[in-house]
């Protein structure tokens, strides 16, 4: 899942969105359409990233859809199919 951190705070913004672990980071103020382009723009990266049969990475979770299995680090867990 995506994060996309929103902040009253304008100035060290990329040391806030290590810091919170979010995927990009949106300063007050800022204008709907760049909100939408920003979340459209996320969407698209994950959906790119199921296409390609790349793992997810979700902080140190990693999620393979192809191979059905998840863990962290060298712990993997096999997942069942739905």
């Amino acid at each position: 899942m995506p994060v996309l951190m929103l902040s009253q705070r304008n100035d060290g913004g990329s040391d806030l969105r290590i810091a919170g672990g979010a995927d990009d980071y949106l300063p007050k103020p800022f204008s709907p359409a760049e909100l939408v382009v920003r979340v459209k723009a996320l969407l698209r990266e994950q959906s790119r990233a199921r296409q390609t049969g790349r793992p997810l990475l979700i902080g140190d979770l990693v999620v393979d859809l192809d191979r059905h299995e998840s863990g962290a680090a060298n712990d993997r867990i096999a997942l069942t199919r739905v």
